[in-house]
């Protein structure tokens, strides 16, 4: 056939004849046909596996509402933002910085760590849910090696920093006697920013790097360590750090993070889960959870989660009825609503409706009797509690960048499927108690909410869109019992009478002076009544 070799290739005959037809390619078409039976077969292994990916590309759906939030700004980690142009001004002090991490240990060659991080290739590069095409070859074992170096390298000089700081304060402590000591104790109690600008004045003066004499590039670098998509594999970073630093404990690296992330946000000191952090943003996760104290917590799992729901998508492939449908789809997913109440189908424990009602904003619960209380006891914003009207809720700090440290939190939940969605359920929770400046500012005068942004509008704006796309699951809401409470005591109408009453007499103390003699009066006139009034149905005798 005017010279073009043909490969026949056997087809299922779609005729009544049983006999199989074959059909010629050419050799380009038997490529292409070869390539994606290799990259099917590539798929359905991975799929095989069991292993999710743990560092993804966050969803269009929430990245829409604010790109910047998922982008790094300083130094980018990982093959997602290597080599774009707003990060390349860090890539020169990535090789300073290995160039100082191999200087620790004279006995490691650069080459042990190359031979090392070789061994993690295709188990780091599993763990990305976009492809890391095989086209980057070395490279990726080099970016996971200056990526990894840096990482371990900048815990390092925080830690040795840190020390250092300690210790001179320490010294000077020793010297200041005890009322002294008292008087200053007061008066160097700092807000986070002013505590962050310490710390980075403290960190110039023992420092000569130009990373630690920049102004907020420390907390910079800080917040872009914690982005969901700049992430590389925990395993990566522990490998290099046990190799340079054999005498020191494995889970050391852990806690010179997080003692690093404290300033970020108050977490739970122990360390747990030692060998079983997937990055960066994972550990910081892990130790703003507290224990599951809540009847509808997952355990900080969504194992047993996962398992209902494959059980439930079994049943309803062997018996697909309308009900079966319907609530597999109501225990599975469902999007935050536009209004403040869910209508979910009838279930088979429960015979009626089951109608989930959002609870009311900060100011109409306010009016209802429900008081607000700083919780300073708690060692995680997530603990908030509802006992006898009183919400307590632990005290929230917001700065500019809370924005995106939050959006990351929910975004990991959302992409994981292993992670608890506690950050998800606690900012759903507040997006209900915040919808406007009055929220605010009743929360602020309360203690539990300090903020150093613009104004309130600006807080009520970051709540109110930080559920925006986001999926959430009420079979894991740790908080539904905290709600269907809080609704409970609102619909008491005595409780909202009294709050009125409290509200309207016994605000300050006029209000309760002239009730009183409102009260004595009434109580006169009524005595003087009943003495003029009485005689004539009691004529004496």
């Amino acid at each position: 056939m005017d010279g073009t070799h043909e490969i026949e290739v056997e087809e299922a005959n779609t005729s009544t004849n049983d006999a199989p037809r074959r059909r010629c390619l050419t050799p380009g078409g038997q490529a292409l046909a070869d390539s994606m039976l290799k990259s099917v077969n590539a798929s359905i292994s991975k799929l095989r596996s069991g292993n999710p990916p743990t560092i993804y590309i966050v969803p269009q759906r929430i990245r829409q509402v604010n790109e910047v939030a998922y982008e790094p700004q300083v130094v980018s980690i990982g093959p997602y933002h290597n080599g774009k142009e707003r990060v390349q001004g860090m890539e020169e002090h990535k090789w300073m910085y290995l160039h100082s991490f191999l200087s620790r240990n004279r006995i490691r060659r650069l080459e042990d760590y190359l031979e090392a991080i070789e061994e993690l290739e295709d188990e780091a590069r599993s763990c990305y849910s976009e492809k890391v095409g095989p086209q980057m070859g070395n490279e990726f074992v080099k970016m996971m090696m200056l990526d990894g170096c840096f990482i371990v390298e900048f815990f390092l000089k925080c830690n040795e920093l840190r020390l250092k700081q300690k210790e001179e304060l320490d010294q000077k402590e020793k010297a200041v006697k005890p009322k002294e000591k008292e008087l200053k104790q007061k008066d160097t109690e700092l807000n986070p920013i002013e505590e962050e600008l310490s710390l980075l004045s403290a960190f110039s003066t023992f420092s000569k790097d130009a990373i630690f004499n920049t102004t907020g590039m420390v907390s910079l670098i800080g917040y872009d360590m914690l982005l969901l998509e700049n992430q590389i594999p925990f395993s990566i970073l522990q490998r290099i750090f046990i190799m340079a630093r054999p005498i020191h404990a494995p889970h050391m690296l852990a806690e010179m993070a997080l003692d690093f992330f404290d300033q970020l946000m108050p977490r739970n000191k122990e360390i747990k889960n030692k060998d079983t952090y997937l990055h960066l943003l994972h550990l910081f996760h892990s130790h703003l959870i507290t224990t599951p104290t809540h009847k509808n917590d997952p355990k900080l799992s969504r194992n047993s989660t996962v398992e209902s729901v494959q059980n439930k998508e079994t049943n309803l492939l062997c018996n697909p009825t309308i009900e079966s449908v319907v609530n597999n789809f109501k225990n599975i997913f469902m999007f935050f609503p536009s209004s403040n109440k869910l209508q979910l189908p009838i279930s088979n424990n429960n015979p009626s409706p089951v109608s989930i009602k959002m609870i009311p904003c900060a100011a109409e619960l306010q009016l209802a009797g429900v008081k607000f209380k700083k919780k300073d006891d708690s060692s995680s914003i997530l603990d908030v509690k509802f006992s006898h009207g009183v919400l307590e809720i632990p005290p929230l700090s917001i700065t500019d960048s809370t924005n995106t440290l939050f959006r990351n939190l929910v975004a990991f939940e959302q992409c994981y499927r292993e992670s608890t969605i506690r950050f998800t359920t606690y900012f759903w929770f507040m997006d209900c108690l915040v919808n406007t400046s009055k929220d605010v500012a009743l929360l602020h005068r309360k203690g539990i909410i300090v903020h150093w942004l613009g104004s309130d509008e600006d807080v009520a704006y970051l709540f109110n869109r930080l559920c925006i796309g986001i999926f959430h699951n009420f079979d894991e809401n740790y908080l539904l019992d905290l709600h269907q409470n809080v609704q409970k005591h609102c619909k008491n109408q005595w409780n909202m009478w009294r709050a009125s009453l409290r509200r309207d007499y016994f605000t300050n103390p006029w209000s309760v002076i002239s009730l009183i003699a409102a009260s004595i009066l009434l109580l006169v006139t009524i005595t003087q009544t009943f003495f003029t009034v009485f005689p004539y149905y009691r004529p004496r005798s």
